[in-house]
């Protein structure tokens, strides 16, 4: 579904309808992708995804490639807000489990905990500093 957005298949100005449907029925709601740490590879509603709750898995966790991608679209289509709140989130989460998993690639996304899947991954660590640059935090914010 974030290929739609990703890939600007839909038009902002002719498809804005479909791209409020598709925002708001899926993407921003809680029950499906926006979960406390965004955007989980399934959705939450999807009944079966504890089943593949394991390191490594696009079949549970939050990716933070999909957080870094969403920067390709989420300011085009109006979402900016948004996507500052996603960053805030990761980061938060990013900071939290440096300790226990340094820039994780995937978190769990109700909890915010790191799985234990590929430690200093790239993505996640261009996610940190584009998210310290983007919401212009320095040092003791």
């Amino acid at each position: 579904i974030f290929h739609l957005f990703q890939e600007h298949v839909l038009d902002k100005n002719s498809d804005k309808e479909l791209i409020d449907i598709i925002y708001n029925k899926y993407i921003h709601n809680k029950n499906e992708f926006w979960a406390p740490f965004p955007f989980p590879a399934v959705s939450l509603s999807e009944k079966d995804r504890l089943n593949y709750k394991m390191d490594n898995s696009w079949g549970y966790y939050s990716q933070a490639l999909i957080a870094l991608r969403a920067s390709l679209w989420m300011d085009d289509y109006g979402y900016s807000k948004d996507y500052d709140l996603l960053l805030k989130r990761w980061l938060s989460a990013i900071l939290k489990n440096f300790n226990y998993n340094p820039f994780s690639q995937e978190l769990d996304p109700e909890t915010g905990l790191a799985s234990l899947a590929s430690p200093n991954y790239s993505s996640t660590i261009l996610l940190m500093k584009y998210a310290i640059k983007r919401l212009k935090l320095n040092e003791g914010d």
